[in-house]
């Protein structure tokens, strides 16, 4: 990973956060954006999960 984050530094000019940092301040509200997302889409549509 150490790579990704030279390469994002160096091009974007701003410090990457460390992953655990990412983990504990950004992955939920990541996850609940898309999640509204997708209901937003499908709200008026039939969905249909089959697990096996």
């Amino acid at each position: 990973m150490v790579g990704l984050r030279q390469f994002l530094e160096k091009y974007t000019s701003k410090k990457v956060p460390d992953e655990s940092t990412l983990r504990k301040r950004y992955l939920q509200q990541c996850f609940d954006d898309v999640i509204c997302e997708i209901r937003d889409q499908l709200k008026h549509e039939y969905i249909w999960i089959s697990i096996d």
